[in-house]
């Protein structure tokens, strides 16, 4: 398993990640035979990847496990994001919390203004972490192959191909085409997945959802009061804008803009100078820090298409399997991407803990799986579309949102994404738990928030008419 992949004369290494099996039999190609131990081959070394290799090192019989990553290494760079509580319990059943509260910063609530700086509401954040994305990709490559997972980088999947008792794919990487056999192949490769292709050349693609992403970090300009251990959320005249304190005093901050789609041309020729004369437009009008900020911050992400992935139709075939973001990534308002990748992870390892064999173990992932994903998809898309509202939706939100959260249930009605928790020592079944997108505090909350909108319309249009 650990031997290197050393090519000679042009030749193709191939290397059986097996370390036993039973001879093929006729129920072999059906998946009715459990194969013991359970060798997995990884598509990816983001969030999803290295989650279900600690997962499956914990569901108590032999794995042998390799993650491969397209990149060269494993490298510090890229945008923050917070892990909400219930991706903090995953990191918590993974064992490896710690490391990760270490690496990252505690972010305890989040307020939200208007664009005269005038503070709407709080929100609740529990015991969110924030944390440069790539550092936990890091932090849980690192644990995963200190477990005893072969950890390797500069390998792009070609193919793969399902034998019906084992899985062969072939990767190229820079000393020449790499092969290996496995039991179970999962696909963690991102919302581009090239194993999602495999399966299903017909798979949806992402779906833009008509907001471009910028983002930096930067030393606090001199003279701003920020408070910490928040998030600040901007709702601008032309764009979204969201800032957070760091404990190292630099200021971590985020733009949503609604436009058209950014062409690769458009992305390769614009300057850094021109970015950010045209970031400080967006916010000419707007009170707040973002000119002191936009005015001396570098850019860690510029011009970036927001894209999610609604419904994909297959999340497995045979032995081939996908999670994260490969099958459900949501639009960043959401804040969950990073925790539903994790919730996969573990879900994936109960189901192959639990059930008899590998072919009911990934349907019952699916199972569980699908209904909330896709709920959560949903919902980022919403909020993605009511970010930028019109000028008289700016004056109902600006009423309405403080009165919102002042005497309505808000905090229930998000329950269902946050509350939610899966239990490792409780035996996967069958039947999938409800979302919980339904509760009656839900409900109540978009009931009065219409009525509300309706009449503060009405209230509004009558005063202009007179």
């Amino acid at each position: 398993l650990q031997a290197p992949f050393t090519p000679r004369g042009g030749c193709h290494k191939l290397v059986d990640l097996h370390f036993s099996r039973k001879p093929s039999s006729a129920n072999s190609s059906n998946m009715t035979e459990p194969l013991n131990p359970l060798t997995v081959v990884i598509v990816g070394g983001g969030v999803a990847g290295p989650a279900v290799a600690l997962a499956l090192l914990k569901i108590g019989r032999p794995v042998a496990i390799t993650i491969v990553d397209k990149a060269s290494e494993a490298h510090e760079i890229g945008t923050y994001f917070t892990l909400q509580d219930n991706g903090v319990d995953v990191l918590r059943t993974l064992d490896v919390l710690p490391h990760v509260q270490q690496a990252g910063f505690a972010t305890k609530r989040a307020s939200m203004y208007n664009d005269q700086h005038r503070e709407l509401a709080n929100m609740n954040f529990g015991e969110s972490i924030t944390i440069r994305r790539s550092r936990v990709n890091h932090l849980l490559m690192e644990e995963a192959e200190h477990r005893g997972c072969k950890v390797m980088y500069n390998c792009k999947l070609v193919t793969a191909t399902d034998h019906g008792d084992h899985v062969h794919t072939v990767f190229e990487t820079a000393s020449g085409p790499l092969e290996l056999n496995c039991d179970l192949l999962v696909g963690a490769d991102g919302i581009h997945s090239s194993t999602r292709a495999l399966i299903d050349p017909g798979a949806p693609c992402g779906r833009y959802v008509g907001l471009v992403n910028h983002a930096g970090e930067v030393s606090k300009p001199a003279g701003l009061d920020i408070a910490p251990d928040k998030w600040h959320f901007f709702f601008g005249r032309k764009a979204f804008f969201l800032y957070h304190l760091t404990p190292a005093g630099t200021i971590v901050w985020g733009i949503n803009e609604p436009r058209d789609a950014v062409a690769r041309e458009e992305r390769a020729n614009t300057t850094p100078e021109e970015l950010r004369a045209h970031l400080l437009a967006l916010f000419d009008e707007d009170q707040g820090p973002m000119q002191a900020i936009l005015s001396v911050t570098p850019f860690d992400l510029a011009l970036d298409n927001t894209c999610d992935m609604t419904h994909v139709p297959v999340w497995s075939k045979g032995r081939i399997v996908l999670v994260g973001d490969a099958i459900h990534a949501p639009a960043p308002t959401s804040g969950q991407g990073g925790s539903m990748a994790l919730e996969d992870a573990v879900v994936l390892a109960k189901a192959i803990r639990d059930m008899p064999t590998l072919a009911l173990a990934l349907q019952a992932y699916e199972t569980y799986r699908r209904p909330r994903v896709e709920a959560i998809v949903a919902h980022g898309a919403r909020m993605s579309s009511t970010k930028m509202p019109s000028r008289i939706g700016r004056a109902i939100r600006d009423v309405m949102m403080p009165l919102a959260f002042r005497y309505l249930p808000l905090e229930r009605s998000m329950a269902w994404l946050v509350n939610y928790r899966i239990p490792w020592d409780e035996k996967l079944t069958v039947t999938a738990p409800e979302p919980l997108t339904t509760s009656a505090a839900t409900k109540l909350v978009r009931a009065a928030l219409v009525a509300a909108v309706g009449i503060g319309a009405a209230v509004y249009l009558r005063t202009r008419a007179h």
